[in-house]
C-alpha cells in the first residue's frame, strides 16, 4: 500500500511542554482540532509570537519531554519547508523580486496546485481581498503597507490543504475601515478549511469574528 502524501495528511495540533527562546521560557498546553480556530490572547511579551515561530520552525526549542505533533506525527525537528504550513507574519515577508500575483501563485504551486490554476486562484484571492487589478503586477516595494498585508493574507489562503495555519496579527497592516470586509473574507475561507488554525491578535473583534476558542497566555 502506498503511503499517503503529505498533502493528504491532516489532523489535530498538539503542543505541550516548555518552549525556550534565548532567556525567555514559556510553558504551553495547546490542542487544536481540525477546522478549529484558536486565538492566543494576552498582553505584549507573554509569548504569543514565540509560540507561532516555534510551530513554524523559525526559532525556539522544546524541552525533551515536550510534544509537538500534527495528526500524531512528530513535527519538532522537521525542517520548516517540509511542514506544509500556511503563515501570515506580522510583517508581510513577501518575496521582493516577485509581483503581488506571483507571490500568491507561487505559494499555491508549492502546495500542489497546477500553475495555470494557481495564477487564477491568486488573481481571484487578490480581487476578493480588495487589491486593485492594476496592482497585481507590481512588486512589493511599489505597494502600500496595507496592500502588502492583503497580498500576505492571499498567499496564506492560496495554499492547498495546509496542515496548519498560523496567523500573527493578520489584519494589523490594514487600515481600520477596511478591516471589517477583510475580516469577513478571512472568516469565510477559514470556515471552509479543515486545517487547525492558530490566531494571534490584539483586537478582540478579530477574536470574536474569527476564533472558535480563546487561550489566554501569561
Amino acid at each position: 500500500m502506498n503511503e499517503p502524501s503529505l498533502h493528504a495528511r491532516g489532523g489535530a495540533l498538539r503542543l505541550a511542554g516548555t518552549i525556550t527562546r534565548g532567556e525567555f521560557t514559556l510553558a504551553v498546553d495547546i490542542s487544536v482540532e481540525p477546522g478549529e480556530i484558536v486565538a492566543l490572547s494576552g498582553p505584549n511579551g507573554v509569548g504569543k509570537t514565540t509560540v507561532l515561530r516555534f510551530l513554524a520552525g523559525l526559532g525556539g526549542t522544546l524541552d525533551p519531554d515536550g510534544t509537538y505533533t500534527l495528526g500524531g506525527e512528530d513535527m519538532t525537528h522537521l525542517p520548516p519547508e517540509h511542514r506544509r504550513l500556511a503563515v501570515v507574519f506580522q510583517e508581510p515577508r513577501l518575496v521582493p523580486h516577485m509581483t503581488a500575483e506571483t507571490n500568491v501563485s507561487f505559494a499555491a504551486t508549492l502546495s500542489g496546485i497546477p500553475r495555470a490554476d494557481a495564477h487564477r486562484r491568486a488573481a481571484e484571492l487578490l480581487d476578493e481581498l480588495g487589491l486593485p487589478p492594476n496592482k497585481h503586477t507590481l512588486k512589493p516595494t511599489k505597494l502600500s503597507g496595507g496592500q502588502r498585508g492583503r497580498v500576505a493574507i492571499a498567499r496564506a489562503l492560496a495554499a492547498q490543504s495546509p496542515r496548519l495555519r498560523l496567523l500573527d496579527e493578520p489584519l494589523a497592516a490594514i487600515d481600520a475601515p477596511s478591516r471589517g470586509p477583510l475580516r469577513d473574507v478571512l472568516a469565510r475561507h477559514l470556515a471552509d478549511s479543515d486545517a487547525p488554525t492558530i490566531l494571534v491578535t490584539h483586537d478582540p473583534t478579530d477574536v470574536k469574528a474569527l476564533a472558535t476558542r480563546d487561550i489566554p497566555l501569561g
